[in-house]
């Protein structure tokens, strides 16, 4: 066998693998699939495809079925799939073993190469009918899609998808342990408290699902996985095959496991999450009282018994046993009621009931207090009881005042200890404790280093502390040192006021006689100066009981350290190798992981491994403060799984814990934007700016974030005042040029550009692609082609592929302009070649299109509908509606477009949108979609929200919308319109559209 935890082929009679010294096992294995089919359909059937019983008629009324479907067979692992155990599959992965057949594919245990773990490896069964594999297929990929979608301890997820040889695959973690299902066939039934434990875990699991939108709609006991052992088992919620969106349409149909299906759901009424909480109880009753099924016979015999519980109910769990607690058969049968309406009517609900039971199934008791009013009337009654006057004033308890936010500088550390390890170590404990006080926030060490080296200083000690804390306006500058006393230490830690020179807010002195007792003693410190501070007895008393502690080891935080310095001054491989020798010091360093998360996911582009690592990360967040927790997981949300609702929600909850957190505010307003709420995220990055004033990246995201909204003056403004704050952000000149050109100023937007070309040589690639992107605005594409080639040359010398894609995709649309359709095919291929991401491969494929490859952008739209995302999914709609609207599909192509706007409501999906209804005569339509993108013109200075100048495709805008008003009877605003297009496009004499509109201006 290949061992599956180091790749290494062994025979399995040695019991452990020679190469790493893992224990060999052959055991039953839990994939998310069972080796059995469980749904009763015929093997060439679709696992949860449509049953082919039609709908079920209400409990009550006469139920006739045609029966078409056949007995329910177990199938042998050992029946054949497409894959032989011991083949390679791609370069990546190596067949280990089959773990079962289902209806709709095959799993397998495969090793994969590149993360160096064993996976399990889900495919479409090539031996299926012909009319079940498309269905399949789709299952697959809904799978994947809406699995992707939830992120939680308790739910499997789902790694990637792809197609090799013609063979569509998933895959996901591979998980040693068994199904529930096979543990009830085992032990009849469990422990009221193991049941409990995985009935909380299960319900955490689908609180994640119904929260991202999720309904499983297949819940059973063969869909959960149970790992580990003893009291350590986890339960795992897994096969989202045919779960749904809980805005899509679900009704109509009958989806699911009829053992476990809801009332609503088999009679294909609207399905919503209280049918995942109908078979959440129906499991739960399985796990005290044992399996309720044997296998019946046949289709019909199952329908019958399915039929029999809707009329007839559950028994009762303490008629069956009366060892079962009340409270918990109460909990269950409710959660079974027939009528969805008298179930627990949400997860959280549920989960709310299930708090209440202590592990054998109890109610916890309520401890009485004595409230305040109760305490007043006592004191009244001795008061009138001893013969005295109690006289009350009735007023308005107002709540106490939130502390205002207050910023905190650390300097330098001296460590006259001679240990190194103490530098920066202390310092980063330090921060992390500060900041446990929602009201704190710390400055950012790399910033000070970087404000500290602009005054030639490399340390940073009380002196250069109160420059950079008076600069940057910060309230408290803390300071301190640590010696050598004896066999043990002595540490200091002083907070003063950074434009004062009175007396410090606080001093503090504590003695250690161990170096491991350092870090605690440096939190208990914290403590003191957060009280001195101002901070509330109450608050203290929170922050003391959530106390943990981040680095287990003075060396792994001096490493995470370090790493956070390389980091910031962007020697990112370095970073990464610090980060790495942080988590080989201490493996449950959970921020140690999120920062290889981090430069995986932004630098190498590599999501895989980015992925994994945050999975560690989250693994291990029970050693991160709360801050830390949501910072870590708002990273993950954005960067790997692009759920950016989820990122909201996320990051809304930082803030409002942490009022103060001037990064959580900012990620906030990034995460709103890249939903498309520009105000909202215009108002997270003002908040950002009043915590924070003097941080030059949210004031330059407040620029941009102003000229997306269409206030360019504001961007303007904001522009030149991180210009003049920070002299070397080169990207600052952006908002600059981009805005000028929208308020019509197009000498400034040029200088702009050439001021920046002069700045770096990253300067200088983003100036070029602005000016060549101002050349095609004013209608001038054959200047912008030697810019670009330019542009390319340089950027390929530096080995910068995302620049170099982007200048590609400019490229394109150049030639497209010139009519060199052959040219403009090849600049878009190079485009997509470089880069997948949307920015660049949506106008490659624009180009494409108009360079009649349909092919190769059909290949893109499929590449962007892999990614699974919101966004990406609805650029691949756009793609496939530009098809349509090539091919005279115009009624297609407005489908398209209206399908991609409800998944992204991008800039691009109104404007595509419009232009195809004034193609099809529907011109009330067209002009409310074109009249909405000049409104949001902002957006399309730099169209995908990425810091990329792409003004010129605003000005075929007025033309279209000249059309649109044209057609409604407007003809003064056509006239408007035209004329505006005109005027932006002086030098365009041979365009077609502006040959048209000189046309229409004149027949006017």
């Amino acid at each position: 066998m290949v061992c599956p935890h180091c790749g290494e082929s062994t025979p399995v009679s040695v019991g452990r693998c020679p190469a790493c010294g893992a224990a060999l096992v052959q055991n039953t294995i839990a994939t998310g699939v069972v080796p059995f089919d469980t749904t009763g359909l015929p093997p060439g059937a679709t696992f949860g495809a449509m049953t082919g019983l039609g709908t079920v008629a209400a409990p009550g009324a006469t139920i006739e079925v045609a029966v078409t479907v056949g007995a329910t067979g177990i199938e042998s692992p050992k029946a054949a799939g497409p894959l032989k155990v011991g083949q390679a599959f791609g370069p990546r992965y190596h067949i280990i073993k089959l773990l079962g057949i289902g209806g709709m594919g095959a799993v397998y245990q495969a090793w994969d190469a590149e993360l160096s773990v064993a996976v399990a490896l889900k495919v479409i069964r090539t031996d299926a009918q012909k009319g079940a594999s498309s269905e399949a297929e789709n299952r697959l990929k809904q799978e994947l899609l809406l699995a992707r979608q939830v992120t939680h301890k308790h739910v499997v997820r789902i790694h990637d998808i792809g197609e090799l040889d013609g063979i569509k695959y998933i895959t996901m973690p591979y998980i040693q342990g068994h199904d529930l299902a096979t543990a009830l066939r085992c032990d009849g039934k469990l422990p009221v408290a193991h049941a409990l434990r995985f009935a909380r875990q299960i319900a955490a699991g689908l609180q994640a699902a119904h929260e991202a939108g999720v309904v499983h709609r297949d819940l059973k006991p063969a869909n959960i996985m149970i790992s580990g052992s003893g009291d350590d088992r986890q339960a795992l919620i897994t096969d989202f095959g045919i779960s749904a969106s809980t805005d899509q349409a679900t009704s109509g149909s009958v989806l699911g496991t009829l053992e476990y299906m809801a009332p609503e759901q088999a009679t294909g009424g609207a399905v919503d999450g209280r049918a995942d909480i109908y078979a959440f109880g129906l499991i739960l009753y399985e796990m005290l009282t044992g399996p309720r099924l044997v296998a019946a016979a046949t289709p019909q015999a199952r329908v019958d018994a399915m039929k029999q519980r809707f009329e007839e109910g559950l028994v009762p769990i303490r008629s069956l046993d009366g060892s079962i607690p009340a409270p918990i058969e109460a909990l269950v049968m409710r959660c079974v009621e027939k009528d969805a309406a008298s179930r627990h009517q949400t997860i959280n609900e549920l989960g709310g009931a299930l708090a209440r039971l202590d592990d054998e199934g109890g109610l916890i008791p309520i401890a009485r207090r004595l409230t305040k009013p109760m305490m007043a009337i006592a004191a009244a009654l001795v008061l009138l009881l001893l013969g005295g006057t109690y006289v009350t004033t009735r007023r308005l308890v107002t709540p106490p005042k939130a502390h205002e936010p207050v910023s905190v500088l650390i300097a330098d550390f001296d460590n006259r200890s001679g240990d190194p390890v103490f530098g920066g170590s202390i310092e980063q404990a330090l921060a992390v404790a500060l900041e446990r006080a929602s009201y704190i926030t710390v400055f950012k060490g790399g910033d000070a280093r970087a404000i500290a080296a602009q005054l030639g200083k490399s340390h940073i000690d009380q002196d250069v502390g109160r420059l950079i804390a008076r600069r940057e306006g910060i309230r408290v500058l803390v300071d301190g040192a640590i010696e050598k006393q004896g066999s043990g230490y002595k540490l200091q830690v002083r907070a003063l006021d950074p434009a004062s020179d009175a007396k410090p807010i606080t001093m503090l002195t504590e003695t250690v006689d161990d170096r491991a007792k350092v870090l605690p003693t440096i939190a208990v410190m914290a403590s003191s100066i957060r009280r001195s501070l101002g901070e509330s007895k109450t608050e203290a008393e929170r922050l003391a009981a959530a106390e943990t502690v981040t680095a287990g080891s003075l060396e792994a935080m001096r490493a995470y350290v370090h790493a956070q310095e390389l980091n910031a001054s962007s020697r990112f491989q370095d970073a990464l190798q610090e980060y790495q020798r942080a988590v080989e010091l201490d493996p449950h360093f959970g921020r140690a992981y999120a920062g290889i998360a981090g430069i995986y996911a932004n630098y190498f582009k590599d999501s895989e491994k980015a992925d994994t690592s945050y999975q560690a990360a989250m693994r291990n967040l029970d050693r991160m403060t709360d801050r830390e927790k949501y910072r870590t997981l708002g990273t993950y949300y954005v960067d790997i799984a692009q759920n950016y609702e989820k990122a909201i929600e996320n990051y809304e909850t930082l803030v409002k814990l942490f009022p103060a957190d001037d990064g959580g505010h900012g990620n906030l307003a990034l995460a709103y934007l890249l939903v498309g709420n520009v105000s909202r995220a215009v108002a997270e990055v003002r908040r950002a700016l009043e915590i924070y004033p003097r941080n030059s990246l949210q004031r330059y995201n407040y620029a941009m974030y102003s000229m997306y909204s269409g206030d360019f003056d504001t961007a303007i403004v904001q522009a030149r005042q991180v210009r003049t704050e920070n002299p070397t952000l080169e990207y600052a000149l952006l908002p600059v040029a981009l805005s000028t050109l929208a308020k019509g100023d197009t000498a400034a937007a040029g200088d702009a550009y050439k001021r920046l070309a002069d700045m770096s040589p990253v300067g200088a690639s983003l100036a070029n692609l602005g000016l060549a992107d101002l050349e095609m605005y004013v209608g001038r594409p054959a200047n912008a082609v030697p810019l670009l080639n330019i542009g390319i040359a340089a950027d390929r010398k530096d080995g910068s592929a995302l620049r170099l894609s982007q200048k590609y995709a400019a490229l394109a649309d150049a030639y497209v302009a010139l009519g060199d359709k052959g040219r403009a095919a090849d600049a878009a291929t190079q485009a997509v070649a470089a880069s997948r991401r949307e920015s660049t491969a949506f106008p490659a494929a624009l180009a494409l299109l108009d360079a009649g490859r349909e092919d190769a952008a059909r290949k893109i739209a499929a590449d962007l509908e892999g990614m699974l995302q919101r966004q990406t999914t609805a650029y691949a709609r756009l793609i496939t509606g530009g098809i349509a609207a090539r091919r005279g599909r115009i009624v297609d192509a407005i489908d398209a477009f209206r399908d991609a706007q409800k998944r992204h409501d991008s800039w691009f999906s109104r404007f595509l949108l419009g232009k195809a209804y004034v193609e099809a005569g529907h011109f009330p339509e067209a002009l409310a979609e074109l009249e909405m993108c000049l409104k949001r013109r902002g957006e399309t200075m730099d169209v995908f929200f990425y810091d990329l100048p792409t003004a010129r495709y605003l000005p075929q805008l007025y033309y279209w919308l000249g059309r649109a008003q044209e057609g409604v009877g407007l003809a003064s605003d056509a006239s408007r319109s035209f004329e505006t297009f005109l005027a932006l496009r002086p030098d365009a004499p041979r365009d077609p559209l502006v040959v048209d509109a000189r046309r229409r201006v004149s027949s006017h």
